[in-house]
């Protein structure tokens, strides 16, 4: 898992394997956590333009002991009305890591 100081080298590595957005989840402050937001996940996307970099990216996550949950879904080719094609259909891979401290 990444520490916050290092996120830029990360995030900027993770680019060229399709990272599209990077967002950090957190716990609503408790009287149990201290009464302070507490950074429990961070969620990672990926856009791949084919089906077998996107399951190459999901094997991959699965075995990182930070693992937490995948989806995967297929976008459909976004088209103008005048029937030009916008953007390509892609896989979208959404992978939730636990937050180690």
């Amino acid at each position: 898992m990444v520490e916050l100081e290092n996120l830029k080298q990360y995030v900027d590595n993770k680019k060229n394997a399709g990272l599209v957005s990077i967002c950090p989840l957190y716990e609503i402050p408790t009287e149990e956590n201290g009464a302070n937001l507490l950074n429990t996940k961070l969620a990672e996307t990926y856009e791949f333009a084919n089906e077998a970099e996107a399951d190459g990216l999901i094997n991959e996550a699965k075995e990182s002991p930070n693992f937490y949950s995948i989806s995967k879904s297929y976008k459909e080719p976004k088209m103008a009305k005048n029937g030009e094609l916008i953007k390509e259909g892609y896989y979208l891979v959404k992978i939730v890591y636990k937050v180690k401290y």
